[in-house]
């Protein structure tokens, strides 16, 4: 019996081999630097996943998820989800034994193209994911890479209406931002496609020859057969072409695409129909796969190439639930929940339980008439175990709300409430009508939002468009009430609790209960929530050590009845997931951190600014003083011009370089004298010294016509009849206008001499900062009364604040930057990649502003160091060349102490230590440290 279990579980868990054994491969491929993919997918995963940019990064598990699916296709060259199994049999005894089993063979076999799937933790950030892979298939197939490998075409399929709309905000917001697509002509440039969605869908849509984006819903793949809707039937309507027909004639037009598929779990079912639609969902996706494969195939079958490849996106690639998941075999990557959470990138579980309730001893489930026979009694109000926990919900909620408030915290918690049944949701949402908030407000039609699917339609879009308002801080909406019917997952980042109202004992998937509020509220990369991060970990590690969390950053507060503690106590920690429970109602929610505002009088002697932008300040001619009579006829008299004028191409050149930059043909149907004043101006900013005139393109254009309309041809002419304005047409007229023009701004210009400015930002942009009170150490001459030191082996930091800066009389301001205070300066590694260094701390002296930096010995040799002291060096020369505002000194330096310098001169004085860190800052650039040993 215990072996045959055993043999259960294993055939459960095949799904999960092939991602277990390509871990390695694909660790081991990136430590060669990703060898042998293409130039294209070169550089973008070097820029991806080596350059630091300001903003989001990938994390770690999205860049194993794309380097998965990269590894899979370019360097093994997959062509079907078996041929994974048949690669791997040799190495491993266990695959060697699957590939012999009938089921994954009948599963697989059928299937002849690239299939992959990616099982992502909900709140990984599988949509990111997948736009990297638009990218990566986009740029290879527009640099013509590997032909017959890549794709500017593709499907992307969603579950329903809040996930494609989840989608197609990404598609517009997400893809625009350089983290996808590096700047410049060669990328940002070049990324353009079609986008379509499920309303631009019909019989005589024709698509874009060039790249698109189609997005719908796999609902739409029906084909002729399907039975009609009850609607259908009800009002006679049948579309005469079925919309997968449609779908795939359009998509089919070329050779090539990918399907990408967002929550995949949901066509994947069972092989049994949906109870509620009647639907065999999976018959229906598969069915519509292998048409489209098939009609592609027939379409370009003398094509030299076709491509053809799904990818799969999903949190829970499995059937069943518990110890009865049956995974996807198609599975290549796998990141499951408890690593999130053990990495952070989801909110912790908190299961909220109140001393006193009695909630063990009454009933989880909603009032009911009696039942009579097998037919359960109708549902007729909430429970008092219901509305008790609803309440213990709704005080958790209210303490987050204010306890955030009142330390300056700017994000709203929000509590979502999850039935089984729509009456109990309609009941909840009546329940809290009647309810108060802390501050006496009610719960009404503003705070509260009923979204299900037995809702009108209007109801139901109203809702659903409310759903919006949960991320959006200054609305409102604080609480949500769904079911878990609700297919669709509305994944947002404000849920902080959630109350779930059960109908039975049946096992529920964890997923289904906490899947739509595990997303982080307080993301690390956001520079607001630096102090934050620190106290995330620390409530982590309460919650592994079974201890109260010390505050509430981005965790998720279950209140559930007693009956269920088991499960999250006992088997979800068995199963590697961090549970925490208890009463967490005296515990602080944002714990020790607190705001520090800049003080106002103090922000007129301590502030400090320094350069974030530096240019040149070009001299700018008053265009009003030039004399057009002091420019120059045109040598051929009009009459005799006119007479030679014909269609003319006239080509835009660099003046300096005689580089043609574009050509424009001036035809008589279209061309008029208007469009032609706009190509001279733009022609005459084209210049190097003179593009800081384009701001003034219309006085330009000014000039211009008042010199060709009354002194080019030595008499008044009116361009705008088209009998004159075709001797525009000559290029030789053109260029000698041009030149005329730019010769007179010049004079304009005389001996105005080109003088450094810049942009400047100040320590006081920066009003308040949040800082936890463990950290924080008093200061005396900075616009912050007190500055935040690291909390891990930031005891070095305070000894220099209070040893060194605080006490020294040199130092006329300071302070600590922070990453809001946005000083940043690029720099090189060893391997030429671009980085951003923040150094530590900003001084002024009566002479000139220091970036100041403090090293631990161990750092003191570390290549980088040297290389981030010249890049800051570098940067200090440019500042130093540029005014700033006030009466702060110009010159800046770059100093560094190393802490066995800082302890072996305690007391030193600022100025005594000065001529001893330049001395480290020399030996550092010199390049001294590590072959002479040498100790200052």
């Amino acid at each position: 019996m215990v072996q045959a279990k055993r043999r259960a579980n294993t055939a459960n868990t095949i799904g999960l081999l092939i991602p277990t054994l390509l871990q390695g491969e694909v660790e081991g491929w990136r430590n060669t630097g990703w060898a042998g993919v293409t130039q294209t997918t070169s550089e973008l995963l070097s820029y991806w996943f080596e350059e630091d940019r300001d903003g989001p990064q990938f994390h770690q598990c999205q860049q194993q998820a794309i380097e998965t699916i990269i590894y899979c296709h370019e360097i093994l060259g997959i062509e079907n989800p078996y041929q994974l199994y048949e690669n791997f049999a040799s190495e491993s005894p266990t695959v060697q034994t699957v590939t012999r089993s009938k089921a994954l063979q009948d599963e697989l076999n059928p299937i002849s193209f690239p299939k992959y799937c990616l099982k992502m933790a909900t709140g990984s950030g599988k949509t990111w994911v997948l736009n990297a892979l638009i990218v990566w298939h986009y740029f290879n197939a527009l640099n013509d890479e590997r032909p017959g490998l890549f794709t500017s075409r593709f499907l992307i399929v969603t579950p329903g209406r809040e996930v494609q709309k989840r989608i197609l905000v990404s598609l517009e917001f997400d893809l625009s931002q350089p983290l996808f697509v590096p700047p410049g002509t060669r990328w940002r440039d070049r990324f353009y496609y079609e986008l379509y969605t499920p309303d631009d869908f019909r019989e005589n849509l024709t698509l874009t020859d060039g790249p698109f984006l189609m997005v719908t819903n796999w609902q739409q793949f029906r084909f002729a057969k399907d039975k009609p809707s009850l609607w259908e039937e009800f009002m006679g309507e049948r579309e005469e072409i079925p919309k997968a027909e449609i779908i795939a004639d359009l998509l089919t037009e070329y050779p090539d695409i990918c399907v990408l598929n967002d929550e995949a779990h949901h066509v994947h079912a069972a092989k049994k129909p949906n109870s509620e639609t009647g639907n065999d969902e999976e018959l229906i996706w598969r069915r519509f796969m292998t048409f489209l494969k098939q009609c592609q195939q027939e379409r370009h079958e003398s094509a030299p190439y076709r491509v053809f490849q799904q990818i799969d996106f999903s949190a829970t690639p499995f059937y069943g639930s518990g110890d009865n998941k049956n995974y996807f075999p198609h599975i290549v990557y796998d990141y499951d929940l408890p690593q999130a959470s053990t990495d952070m990138l989801v909110k912790q579980l908190f299961l909220e339980q109140r001393q006193g309730a009695n909630l063990a001893d009454l009933d989880f489930r909603a009032e009911r008439t009696p039942t009579t026979g097998r037919k359960r009694g109708e549902i007729i109000g909430l429970s008092r175990g219901q509305k008790i926990m609803l309440e213990i919900g709704k005080s958790k909620l209210e303490q987050l709300t204010q306890e955030f408030k009142v330390n300056g915290i700017n994000r709203k918690p929000v509590m979502l409430v999850l039935a089984e049944e729509t009456d109990v949701a309609d009941l909840v949402g009546e329940h809290f009508a009647a309810l108060p908030d802390e501050d006496g407000n009610y719960y009404d039609g503003n705070r509260v939002v009923v979204y299900h699917s037995n809702l009108k339609e209007a109801e139901y879009k109203a809702a659903s468009d409310r759903l919006d308002e949960i991320d959006d801080d200054d609305k409102p909406l604080r609480v949500v009430v769904s079911v878990l019917s609700v297919r669709e997952g509305f994944d947002r980042h404000n849920i902080c609790v959630i109350v779930m109202l059960r109908a039975s004992e049946a096992d529920l998937l964890l997923e289904q209960v906490v899947g739509r509020g595990l997303r982080v509220m307080f993301p690390d990369y956001k520079p607001e929530y630096d102090q934050i991060q620190d106290l995330k970990k620390e409530a982590r590690q309460q919650l592994l050590n079974r201890e109260q969390p010390s505050n509430a950053f981005d965790c998720l507060f279950l209140v559930e009845h007693p009956k269920f503690k088991d499960f999250y106590e006992n088997y979800l920690r068995s199963q590697g997931y961090t549970v925490g429970s208890g009463d967490s109602s005296g515990q602080k929610a944002a714990g020790d951190l607190v705001e520090v505002h800049a003080d106002t009088l103090r922000i007129p002697k301590y502030d400090i600014c320094w350069p974030i932008q530096i240019f040149d300040n070009a001299p700018i001619p008053n265009l009003a003083d030039v004399e057009v009579n002091s420019l120059g006829h045109y040598p051929v008299k009009f009459s005799l011009q006119k007479q030679m004028s014909a269609k003319t191409l006239i080509t835009d050149v660099h003046v300096e370089t005689e580089t043609k930059a574009k050509t424009w043909v001036l035809e008589n149907d279209y061309f008029d004298y208007n469009f032609f004043l706009q190509q001279i101006a733009r022609t005459v900013t084209q210049s190097g010294k003179m593009m800081h005139l384009t701001a003034f393109s219309s006085e330009i254009a000014a000039l211009a016509d008042e010199y060709v309309s009354r002194w080019l041809f030595t008499e008044d002419i009116d361009f705008t009849d088209p009998d004159n304005y075709v001797v525009l047409q000559s290029q030789q007229i053109v260029d000698f206008i041009v030149n005329q023009i730019r010769a007179a701004i010049a004079r304009a210009t005389g001996d105005l001499q080109y003088q450094p400015g810049a942009v400047w930002r100040k320590l006081s942009d920066v009003s308040r900062l949040l800082m936890r009170q463990s950290n924080m150490v008093a200061v005396q001459r900075c616009i912050y009364p007190y500055q935040a030191v690291q909390t891990v082996k930031g005891g070095f930091e305070r000894k220099i604040i209070s040893k060194l800066l605080n006490p020294s009389p040199e130092v006329l301001a300071f302070a600590k930057l922070d990453r809001k205070h946005d000083l940043i300066i690029a720099w090189r590694d060893d391997r030429g990649i671009q980085r951003k260094y923040e150094p530590d701390f900003v001084v002024k002296t009566a002479d000139r502003i220091f970036l100041f930096e403090t090293k631990g010995d161990h750092l003191i040799g570390d290549p980088s160091t040297a290389l981030k002291a010249q890049a800051a060096v570098a940067w200090c020369k440019a500042a130093s060349t540029v005014t700033p505002p006030g009466s702060q000194p110009q010159e800046w330096e770059y100093i560094i102490l190393k802490q066995s310098v800082f302890e072996a001169n305690d007391g030193a004085s600022f100025n005594a230590l000065l001529p001893i860190m330049r001395m480290e800052r020399e030996a550092l650039i010199a390049g001294l440290y590590g072959e002479l040993g040498l100790n200052i």
